[in-house]
């Protein structure tokens, strides 16, 4: 998927920074993205174009003035607690954050595995800018979003985690039957979390808040606990309040369900990161509504 970087430095003020400095080295490549050299170019492609490419186990987003590359982490989900779903979070250790599109990118990349692009066998000039935090369907998502306005969000992990009904469909299963009923060159669902951290990074308000109201249309009383104790309810404010206008509006089917009793109990065992100060924060919003 080709894109112009003119259109990104005018759409996020991030890329226009990051396009416009020498935080990227400009490099050539001539045969495969491994093999990198620091020379000039003698390519005559568009210096303002960007390619949406991808090449083994890496993920790509090539400018002839920009490459930015993406090594997707897969992530384990069937774990029998929910303080085995999270980790450490925090702005500086976003590498951690449990990604639902890492799945996606496995079913992606399963439909159309990486291939030698054409482009490989010239040398062509491209700053490299290493992205290692983002899963590879997350940004091909957010820069069709950029172009078309449009995304399409996929059911929050813990919607199915905290099914009751033995024929729920797995997340897995969910994108595979979405995928399957869209034209094969539509960007596939991706998660309002993933697509929320992006926006934010990228400085994307629009499409924040497309994702604030995504996460309020699909909160419910059994997902709720989870997503209020979640990696991104910690790190990001505005995340954190839609959940917790959602639980105290909620206040007390929320914690007359099973799934608060789980999170309890973790919390009495503090087995999850950043809980006091949301549990405080919940405590004084709880005080002021009664």
């Amino acid at each position: 998927m080709w894109i112009e970087s003119g259109f990104l430095s005018q759409a996020s003020s991030y890329f226009k920074t990051l396009l416009s400095s020498d935080f990227a080295e400009t490099a050539a490549v001539t045969t495969k993205y491994s093999e990198m050299r620091l020379t000039p170019s003698t390519s005559s492609v568009s210096q303002d174009r960007l390619a949406l490419t991808a090449s083994g186990t890496k993920r790509f987003i090539r400018k002839t003035g920009a490459l930015i590359s993406h090594s997707s982490m897969s992530r384990a989900k069937e774990h029998a607690t929910i303080s085995d779903l999270r980790t450490a979070a925090s702005e500086a250790d976003f590498d951690y954050f449990d990604d639902s599109d890492d799945e996606t990118d496995e079913l992606y990349f399963a439909h159309y595995p990486p291939q030698q692009h054409r482009l490989d066998v010239l040398q062509l000039a491209y700053k490299e800018i290493k992205v290692t935090k983002t899963a590879f369907t997350t940004y091909r998502a957010v820069l069709a979003c950029l172009r078309t306005g449009y995304i399409t969000f996929a059911s929050l992990w813990s919607t199915f985690f905290y099914s009751t009904s033995e024929q729920a469909q797995s997340r897995r299963s969910y994108i595979e039957a979405t995928v399957g009923r869209a034209p094969p060159t539509h960007p596939y669902p991706v998660s309002p979390k993933s697509a929320f951290r992006l926006a934010h990074l990228l400085e994307l308000e629009p499409l924040q808040h497309l994702c604030l109201a995504n996460l309020k249309a699909q909160l419910t009383i059994k997902c709720a606990p989870y997503e209020l104790f979640s990696e991104v309810s910690v790190c990001y404010d505005t995340w954190r309040k839609v959940v917790l206008d959602f639980v105290v509006d909620n206040w007390d089917a929320v914690t007359g369900s099973a799934e608060w009793d789980k999170i309890r109990g973790e919390l009495e065992r503090d087995e999850i990161e950043g809980a006091t100060s949301i549990m405080l924060e919940l405590m004084r919003r709880v005080g002021k509504a009664v």
